[in-house]
């Protein structure tokens, strides 16, 4: 099973050829969706542009994505990861520290690290 997670808000064009390269990763894809008030901590006062509900019925139709769960913000930190136990987790680089991203790899089997300026994903 292959975890990836984000706000997708709104969700781009980007986003569907990201979630199908996560998907090639494993049979199954389960999705974090950030919840409102998790955007909203996260982007500022003006987020999100789309709620909860809708952002993560748009990312669920994707054919790409068998599950998708909406992440409160009273979550603790990975909480979704630790829960899942996936066997490939995808995360953008941008989000994490290097040592972050180590301490990630001791939580599924393989890492994978979305490097979202060159659009490629990398196993960390």
């Amino acid at each position: 099973m292959v975890l990836t997670s984000g706000s997708f808000d709104p969700l781009r064009p980007h986003h569907i050829g990201y979630l199908q390269e996560c998907r090639s990763f494993g049979c199954h894809l389960v999705v974090g969706v950030d919840s409102d008030s998790k955007v909203r901590h996260r982007k500022g006062p003006g987020r999100p542009r789309t709620i909860e509900s809708q952002r993560a019925n748009a990312v669920a139709a994707l054919a790409s994505v068998d599950l998708v769960v909406i992440k409160p913000a009273v979550w603790p930190r990975w909480q979704l990861i630790r829960w899942l136990k996936p066997d490939t987790l995808v995360v953008s680089m941008e989000h994490y520290t290097s040592a972050e991203l180590d301490t990630l790899r001791t939580l599924c089997r393989q890492l994978m690290a979305w490097e979202p300026h060159q659009r490629i994903i990398l196993e960390w």
